[in-house]
């Protein structure tokens, strides 16, 4: 019988503590695959600050696409056809009723314990399934249940999706916390950021004017916020630049032939005399 850990979430934004937890479970032999199951909403959440849940589901696939997989980790939709709100213990019944063949647990953080007994049918969960408890920083696992599975070793999450939202708010610098493609979606979509991206293009500007830490990176992440704030001259010299300092970076040549396709179609006169 396949074994199946599901790891369900609000994911917003998904972030690299994330995908570490989920691919040491992965690869841990304790499933065969591990599901990171996109939750639209979590009754115990405030969902003011939630991002539309399609966006939510498909950061969640471009960081595990990015940094997991290689392994046997899927994203899953499986609550978006649910009714809302959504309840982990309707989810699993529901997805035992689609895959009768497969023993499904579950993957929880140690922060939502002191709130397991508000879960609805908490003890049908405690005594029908397996549950698999990483640490999370700040939040101790104390107290052991039947049935669940202290896993000491996953990797302590010491990133939190709200910091992440702080800071993409105040345009702070989110090396680390988020992978290249899930913080391109972000600015890209316009989520969180609000006066974020602003702030963050003029901190990079003094950065690479004071003569800071220069690498490829900021100048691709430079380029990519002149090129959102239509200053296409800016953005072309910042992607030749990252171009320059790392020959192989393809999104770098991609705004590059972009932005020529661009300049050729505006100034015709120039290009074809």
């Amino acid at each position: 019988m396949p074994e199946v850990i599901i790891y369900p979430g609000s994911f917003n934004p998904v972030h690299n503590g994330h995908t570490a937890v989920a691919g040491f479970v992965a690869d841990s032999g304790l499933c065969d695959e591990l599901w990171m199951l996109v939750s639209p909403q979590n009754p115990l959440k405030k969902n003011s600050e939630l991002a539309p849940e399609r966006d939510r589901l498909e950061m969640a696939r471009i960081a595990a696409g990015g940094k997991i997989s290689a392994r046997n980790v899927i994203v899953s939709d499986a609550e978006m056809s649910l009714p809302t709100p959504n309840y982990t213990v309707e989810t699993l019944r529901s997805l035992g009723e689609q895959y009768p063949g497969t023993k499904f647990s579950l993957l929880v953080g140690s922060d939502i314990l002191p709130q397991l007994h508000r879960w609805r049918d908490f003890q049908f969960l405690l005594d029908n399934y397996r549950i698999y408890v990483y640490p999370r920083q700040g939040a101790e696992f104390e107290k052991m249940a039947p049935g669940m599975t202290f896993l000491s070793n996953a990797p302590k999450i010491e990133i939190s999706s709200t910091a992440i939202r702080r800071a993409l708010e105040n345009g702070d610098d989110l090396t680390g916390m988020l992978s290249r493609g899930v913080v391109n979606y972000i600015y890209d979509k316009g989520l969180w950021v609000a006066d974020g991206a602003r702030r963050r293009l003029e901190r990079l500007n003094k950065e690479l004017e004071m003569g800071g830490t220069v690498s490829a990176g900021k100048y691709l992440e430079r380029g990519k916020l002149n090129y959102k704030f239509t200053r296409y001259e800016k953005a072309l010299n910042d992607f030749i630049r990252a171009s320059e300092l790392d020959p192989d970076n393809r999104e770098a040549k991609e705004y590059i032939k972009l932005l020529d396709d661009i300049f050729e179609y505006r100034y015709t006169d120039l290009y074809n005399p």
